[in-house]
């Protein structure tokens, strides 16, 4: 197996507010990360990451950490810890540190992706953490911006097909 996508997902108790920067910044930083990535699988393999195919950074504001610290007394943050195929790592971080134009948001959620990775054990991350740094650009993130735009516009206008499929389940079930 080999990292094949990277994404990022913020957290926060306020489901309107996460939906929100999830589509500003998730959606864009995922398509990013993928032209970073596209064609170079092989770079992004090895043993130590069998099984794993997807990375996972999760931004959590104060009030989503402190509701899991709650329930999980072992929970920490920037610790990477591997799933269900993917590997993932936790940051606490006020969702107000994204502040600028769009391109600067995704722009810092790759930096503090980068700053989380270097604690991977991971020389995959090692080398992710390389591409990335000489391969982002403002040019590419705007790139991004627009084909998560894109897409989003796509599955909006689709939607009716999806609710009428659902509502015509729901007859048979």
């Amino acid at each position: 197996m080999a990292f094949k996508e990277v994404r990022v997902y913020f957290r926060d108790p306020d489901k309107e507010t996460t939906k929100e920067i999830q589509l500003e910044i998730g959606g864009p930083f995922t398509w990013a990360m993928d032209s970073v990535m596209r064609g170079k699988f092989k770079l992004y393999s090895g043993d130590e990451v069998k099984g794993i195919n997807i990375v996972n950074l999760h931004f959590h504001t104060p009030n989503s950490a402190n509701r899991i610290r709650s329930k999980r007394k072992d929970w920490k943050c920037l610790s990477w810890s591997v799933g269900l195929n993917t590997y993932d790592c936790d940051v606490e971080k006020e969702f107000s540190y994204f502040k600028g134009s769009r391109t600067n948001k995704v722009k810092m959620a790759i930096d503090l992706f980068l700053e989380c990775a270097q604690f991977s054990p991971f020389p995959q991350m090692a080398t992710l953490i390389a591409e990335t740094k000489s391969s982002v650009n403002d040019v590419l993130i705007e790139n991004a911006v627009n084909k998560a735009d894109l897409e989003w516009k796509r599955i909006v206008e689709n939607a009716w097909k999806y609710e009428k499929i659902i509502e015509e389940a729901k007859r048979y079930t």
